[in-house]
């Protein structure tokens, strides 16, 4: 997609609302593409999903707003606050709007410019939880669509499960030991439980409260009945595995490079092959192959994580200072 062309589909009747909303309009600090079109992935009929940030008036007041979410163009832009906030976070949907190519970007003002021309400063080694999280919810959906269709060989669940209970102090500090297992042995409710071990020295209490978070949605994702539900068709199973692979494809160039990489046309052929069913056997099961790749992009991960130059927590100092200052030239701008 082109800068024109995207331009051009934003003057289409059904954004209108980009320039008649109270807190877009002149407020909007960038627009730009997410989902398949910024991947590299997309195809003909794909989706145009729009992403950006904007800043509001109202930070000087009591009133608060959080994002503008259009469902009938499934469009999300978000107030710059909520924006950094989950930058810091290295949320996979938002850090990979500061990676598209410099085409994708239309309505960027200087405060968008900021952000853009900051981007390092937001990545971090949370990017082992994150990516993985999101990772691992990828894997759990691909896997809950195969169970449900019946095709999932059983010993695939804990093995996952336990994939997920392992991220939960990834990208903490190195000197840290803290494990999760599943226990092999089964409860007298016929449930293999979860186990617990290991230290934490001066661990920051806010990590651990987001710790003690996950920890807590893990364990209810991992005893949550696996009661069949209506089947999945082989296009959204496929979709999953794709995104699965990318996801670790991307965490791959943060942690060793430093860099945001959303566009992912190495990988374009491969991914689109996994999409079209690749790996997706007759019966509508999923080939071994494919856990093997799998398996072999996590112990990447697993390296990359321990090995990575990424400090192990943001600069809050320095984001502090670049959040006011683009609040404080938003202003001036507008005012």
């Amino acid at each position: 997609m082109t800068n024109v062309e995207l331009k051009a589909i934003l003057q289409r009747e059904e954004y209108d609302f980009l320039r008649t909303n109270k807190h877009l309009g002149d407020n909007i600090l960038f627009l730009t593409v997410g989902g398949s079109r910024a991947y590299g992935t997309n195809v003909e009929d794909s989706d145009v999903d729009i992403r950006g940030a904007t800043g509001s008036p109202e930070i000087l007041g009591f009133n608060r707003f959080e994002q503008v979410i259009n469902n009938q163009t499934d469009t999300v832009i978000y107030a710059v606050n909520k924006f950094v906030n989950l930058l810091v976070q290295c949320n996979p949907n938002v850090i990979e709007l500061l990676g598209n190519a410099p085409e994708l970007y239309v309505n960027l003002t200087p405060e968008g410019q900021m952000l853009l021309d900051n981007k390092e400063l937001f990545l971090t080694r949370r990017v082992a939880y994150s990516y993985g999280g999101f990772a691992n919810d990828q894997l759990r959906r691909l896997q809950m669509g195969l169970l449900r269709n019946g095709t999932s060989p059983e010993p695939l669940k804990n093995k996952f499960e336990k994939r997920s209970l392992d991220r939960l102090v990834a990208g903490q500090g190195k000197d840290d030991v803290f494990k999760i297992s599943i226990s092999e042995e089964v409860d007298s409710e016929g449930k293999h439980p979860l186990l617990i071990s290991g230290s934490l020295n001066n661990y920051p209490v806010n990590s651990l409260k987001s710790l003690l978070r996950g920890l807590t949605t893990t364990i209810d994702q991992y005893e949550q009945p696996q009661h069949p539900k209506a089947q999945k068709d082989a296009a959204h199973i496929n979709k999953h595995a794709m995104h699965l692979v990318r996801l670790y494809y991307t965490a791959f160039d943060i942690l060793e490079q430093g860099r945001i990489v959303t566009c992912r046309d190495k990988e374009r052929e491969e991914l689109l092959a996994i999409r079209n069913g690749k790996y997706m056997c007759e019966d509508g099961s999923y080939a071994p192959e494919f856990f093997e790749l799998v398996d072999q992009l996590e112990s990447k991960f697993q390296y990359d994580v321990k090995e990575t130059e990424l400090p192990a927590k943001p600069n809050y100092g320095k984001i502090e200072e670049l959040l006011v200052e683009i609040n404080k030239s938003y202003l001036q701008r507008i005012m």
